[in-house]
């Protein structure tokens, strides 16, 4: 919170289309940055779940939980749309219409002003957009968590285990300020959580050797900052884990040390391609492609820990 709370102030201009077929488009001034007035956030959770464990089939396990999320004072920006600025009920508390010239000219003139994307100067400007940092009234989310698990012993051939957990999110939407009767749908956009997440994978376990093969799925959403809004792609990875530990009657010095190998992203896959658009680039920067909120861009990733217990 504190590198929010000193977070540099920024801007820039973009064109926002107009909502009148044949009317000028908005001339957009957007004002981002951290703010010295920010609370510290608070949630509130309920959950409610059943888990299952059949006496017939007592090597199966599952379990399927409903979630219901509400975050107060939650510190966090808007997400501007290429929509007409009537059209994104997020921004109306933020947005200032016709500023006068001793209003926008600051802006422009500070060393935080990245480009004027709308290309059309101070004079052009015909709203200003506060889009800095600050504590929105709620954000709601609602969810469905399944998870599942089944282990098998195989004479001669080690203990096996399938596993899998899954997020299904029902409800994610936001109000902007207290008071703010409309709250703004956000499910499955641009740096939201996504509405579908799975993981699963197999695992073996031989004598003093362990390996996890697990598999990671984000599922496909909508890229907002276009209008109509673009895909973004699904994203699956790999990770692999393999540890070994040292038999308990060793010696003292090698008692209770495990060897674990791991490797994240094991195929190397690229994260999904976000598009920018080219008004939301600031002059001599290139665009970051990808979401950082539901992705990575580190690629193949191994690490070797040495574990020791005493």
């Amino acid at each position: 919170m504190i590198s929010q709370l000193d977070a540099s102030t920024t801007s820039y201009t973009t064109l926002l289309p107009s909502g009148t077929p044949g009317a000028k488009p908005t001339d957009a001034l957007v004002i981002n940055g951290g703010s010295q007035y920010l609370q510290p956030e608070k949630s509130k959770s309920f959950t409610a779940g059943i888990d299952w464990a059949p006496i017939r089939w007592p090597l199966i396990r599952g379990s399927m939980t409903y979630f219901n999320i509400t975050y107060d004072n939650r510190i966090q920006s808007q997400n501007i749309e290429a929509t007409p600025l009537a059209a994104q009920p997020q921004l109306f508390p933020l947005t200032s219409l016709n500023p006068g010239l001793d209003q926008v000219l600051p802006y422009f003139q500070a060393p935080g002003f990245q480009q004027d994307g709308a290309g059309l100067g101070p004079a052009g400007v015909t709203a200003i957009i506060d889009n800095q940092l600050e504590n929105a009234e709620t954000t709601v989310e609602q969810g469905v968590r399944l998870d599942g698990q089944y282990t098998y012993d195989a004479e001669g051939l080690g203990r096996w285990g399938l596993s899998f957990s899954g997020n299904y999110l029902l409800v994610d939407r936001t109000a902007i300020e207290a008071g703010f009767p409309q709250q703004t749908n956000v499910t499955n956009t641009i740096a939201e959580p996504p509405k579908f997440r799975l993981r699963g994978g197999v695992t073996w376990q031989y004598r003093n050797l362990t390996a996890d093969l697990m598999l990671n799925h984000t599922g496909a959403y909508q890229n907002t900052l276009f209008s109509p809004a673009q895909d973004i792609a699904s994203w699956t990875t790999e990770d692999l884990a393999l540890k070994v530990n040292i038999p308990p009657d060793a010696s003292m010095l090698w008692r209770d040390l495990s060897l674990v190998l791991n490797i994240q992203n094991l195929a190397d896959r690229r994260p999904p391609f976000l598009a920018i658009p080219a008004g939301d680039i600031a002059i001599g920067r290139s665009a970051v492609p990808f979401d950082g909120t539901n992705a990575s861009a580190v690629g193949r990733y191994v690490s070797l820990e040495i574990r020791k217990g005493w």
